[in-house]
């Protein structure tokens, strides 16, 4: 009697990924997808425990979370088999001898892994394991880059609110920015700024969207009791206050003063602001954003108070003294040295120009008649040779006008047919008749077949071959030419042979083709031409300036610019594509630094004294 074993299959990857996702949609609160995956390999491999590291080469190691027992830290295993990077899954005695440790890492970055440890007490599957090792780096990788953007954010916004705080020397003005600008920022219900009269008294200036506050207000009053409050016991911690007379049901209020000095005293500070803090705000704690915006504030106010002691008749009166200190002088010498640099210092003048990347020989295939695309037999990239058939199209008014015209023909030859059998039948007279019959229908004969004959090429030449042999190059031709109506003279695609070699089709914006012109009628040899390709941008070239157009043309821009030619060299080109982008400086001699370095605003200036 055979003996039957009945084997569990445990859940895969897939499996495991589904059941976290829905656990993770269907939980009352909140939950990350690692949290809910954990919980589903603790539940679907029956472990004793899961926990997940991050191990880093400079960092000791962290555990990011756990599902199961609790950490021992007597542990052996966490002691000592997770200090340094795990290299591959490996398998350990636990602290008990039916249970095996299961070790399986994976890389986040350079110097940092996920290791996922699982305690079992059966056997489990290494490469699953392996697998979910690489899914919670993917995860924790996700993780730290969601939180560098949002960091990145949020310095971003905290360096736009100290510029704001800098770009004015108004007092009044740098505290309405303070008020307004920071309030969200630091999740505040309301932002104010006071400014010290005299002694202890504080006038409020500015605050969260009031442009202009009521001194008389019983929030201004209440504002100004805290700061002369906070000043007189010279505090700058948090305060919870719930006496103010407009703050509605916050359940649990908090309010932060901070003198605007940079000292941080308050005996030296001209200026404070009150933070009332939102509930659940994290600026009162570790946050750095809250110092360093008062710190700038604090500064911007010193340079208006600066600004206000020193005015228009303060300047005037130093200036006789500020030309006679040596700072000015040295300052003039510098200036003029920068100057003459400027005018007589020589430097090259590259006139920077863009292009394509074209082979020499190639040819555009353009539709010879009106008619329907019926066949396209090629496609992007298709090898061709000379004579092939590139598409086929119709067009029934050829073929109409064609069976007309042989329907004349065949009439007409019928005539004459039936005019030579009776020539013999008939007197002198009607032979004489019939012959001037038969000369006008051999006429017309002749003018049929040769009607019939244009017709007949004009048809032959809707089966379109190639002129070369070669590449085609063109964007979905099946898509977007079969079954298509074209006019004669409509461009189709291309046929190009990337062997036959390569040639720079540059544009030359017409503002600078005047450089160009006189650089090569003033040099006897061929322009330089420095030029890199946009597909490989590290790699520079260089090649000689082939020929110029003698005429300006519209390029597709709708732009007025002049074609020139360089042949570089096809050795240099590396991983070439037919239409590559091309950014070219033409070496025109030299001129002086002044003029290359401020060329377009000279031009600029010179075009409007002329206009």
């Amino acid at each position: 009697m055979k003996s039957e074993v009945q084997t569990v299959s445990r859940p895969g990857l897939p499996e495991l990924l589904a059941s976290a996702e829905q656990r993770r949609l269907g939980a009352s609160k909140t939950l990350e997808l690692t949290e809910c995956l954990l919980e589903e390999i603790h539940a679907s491999l029956s472990a004793r425990s899961v926990r997940l590291w991050g191990i880093a080469l400079d960092a000791p190691s962290r555990l990011l979370d756990h599902k199961g027992l609790p950490l021992n830290p007597d542990d052996r295993f966490a002691k000592s088999a997770l200090p340094g990077l795990v290299r591959h899954i490996r398998a350990e005695q636990g602290g008990a001898d039916s249970e095996t440790v299961r070790v399986a890492s994976c890389e986040i970055a350079d110097g940092m892994q996920a290791v996922l440890e699982v305690h079992l007490t059966a056997e489990a599957d290494d490469q699953l394991l392996l697998e979910l090792s690489e899914v919670f780096a993917d995860l924790h990788r996700r993780k730290l880059v969601a939180s560098f953007l949002a960091q990145s954010s949020r310095d971003q916004t905290l360096r736009q609110i100290i510029t704001l705080l800098h770009s004015d020397l108004d007092a009044v003005r740098v505290a309405n920015c303070l008020a307004s600008d920071a309030n969200e920022f630091l999740n505040c219900r309301r932002i104010s700024v006071a400014r010290r009269t005299s002694g202890l008294r504080w006038d409020l200036v500015a605050a969260t969207a009031v442009s202009s506050p009521d001194p008389r207000s019983d929030a201004a009053r209440w504002l100004c009791g805290l700061i002369e409050t906070e000043s007189s016991r010279e505090s700058t911690g948090p305060l919870p206050v719930s006496n103010s007379p407009d703050r509605g049901n916050d359940p649990d209020p908090m309010v932060i003063i901070r003198p605007l000095t940079l000292s941080g005293r308050w005996s030296d500070a001209q200026w404070a602001v009150v933070f009332e803090l939102m509930s659940g705000s994290t600026v009162g704690g570790g946050d750095p954003s809250l110092p360093q915006i008062c710190r700038h504030a604090a500064l911007s106010l010193q340079n208006c108070e600066i600004r206000e002691q020193s005015g228009w008749r303060h300047s005037l009166f130093g200036l006789p003294r500020a030309i006679r200190q040596r700072r000015m002088i040295m300052g003039g010498v510098a200036g003029v040295v920068v100057l003459a640099g400027l005018t007589f210092w020589q430097t090259e003048l590259r006139i920077e120009v863009s292009g394509r990347l074209v082979p020499s020989e190639r040819a555009f295939v353009f539709a010879p008649e009106d008619g329907v695309v019926t066949e396209v037999l090629v496609e992007d990239g298709s090898s061709v040779s000379k004579g092939t058939v590139l598409c086929r199209l119709r067009n029934e008014d050829l073929e109409i006008q064609l069976e007309a015209l042989e329907g004349d023909l065949a009439s007409t030859t019928a005539r004459l047919s039936a005019i030579e059998s009776l020539r013999g039948d008939r007197s002198i007279s009607q032979s004489g008749l019939m012959s001037a019959e038969q000369a006008e229908l051999q006429e017309k004969q002749s003018s049929l077949e040769a009607q019939a004959a244009i017709l007949s090429r004009r048809i032959e030449r809707l089966s379109m071959n190639s002129r070369l042999s070669g590449m085609v190059f063109g964007d979905r031709l099946q898509e977007t030419l079969r079954g298509r109506p074209v006019q004669r003279g409509q461009y189709l695609f291309e046929v190009a042979n990337p062997a036959s070699g390569w040639e720079l089709d540059l544009r030359i914006p017409e503002s600078d083709v005047r450089h160009v012109l006189e650089a090569k009628t003033q040099s006897a040899s061929p322009l330089e031409i420095s030029y890199a390709l946009e597909t490989t941008p590290d790699l520079s070239l260089s090649t000689t300036l082939a020929k110029i157009s003698a005429g300006t043309e519209v390029d597709e821009f709708g732009r007025l610019s002049t074609s020139a030619t360089a042949v570089p060299e096809n050795a240099s080109l590396q991983n070439a594509r037919p239409g590559a982008g091309v950014v070219a400086q033409i070496d025109c001699g030299e001129r002086a630094v002044g003029y290359v370095v401020f060329r377009r605003i000279i031009e600029a200036v010179q075009r409007r004294w002329w206009l």
